[in-house]
């Protein structure tokens, strides 16, 4: 967002850099306060750490910075380039035709279905930010709620019970 903001030396305004800066923000809060299960595979523990650690140290760079355009649009370089160490992660590769042992398709077993002790049935008069507030100690997090479930939430100020 910020990046497509300072596009071909434009300069934007007050309330497009305050709205890009949030949402930069909230989307490296989210990685950087990240943490795998405790029976996650310990690759994945060292990754997501390692990932958390450099959202972690950009979100203090973003923070640090003053308000205005200039300023922002000065260090973006440097923010990008750490963000962009987030985009690395090593993803797992898929095996290749020649590893497979036989011509018989491989089945795959799905985890069993579990209670969700997380999901929330909305009630009349429920809103995302008293939902948020509930879940995540914010209610400013309610567009985690929103992106989420966009399928299902039409207008985050409307949302239907059940």
């Amino acid at each position: 967002l910020l990046k497509g903001l300072f596009a071909d030396g434009k300069l934007p305004g007050a309330e497009q850099l305050a709205a890009a800066r949030s949402a930069t923000e909230f989307a490296l809060r989210s990685v950087a306060d990240f943490r795998p299960a405790a029976d996650a595979p310990d690759v994945f523990k060292q990754t997501s750490g390692s990932a958390s650690q450099i959202a972690g140290n950009a979100l203090k760079l973003l923070q640090g910075l003053p308000k205005d355009a200039k300023s922002v649009g000065s260090a973006l370089d440097r923010l990008g380039a750490m963000i962009a160490e987030l985009a690395v992660a090593p993803a797992p590769a898929a095996p290749s035709a020649n590893d497979v042992g036989s011509n018989q398709p491989k089945t795959i077993e799905q985890a069993p279905l579990t209670a969700n002790n997380a999901a929330v049935i909305i009630r009349r008069g429920d809103t995302l930010w008293q939902i948020s507030r509930r879940t995540y100690g914010l209610g400013v997090r309610y567009t985690t709620i929103y992106i989420a479930n966009e399928d299902k939430i039409i207008n985050p100020d409307r949302i239907r019970p059940g």
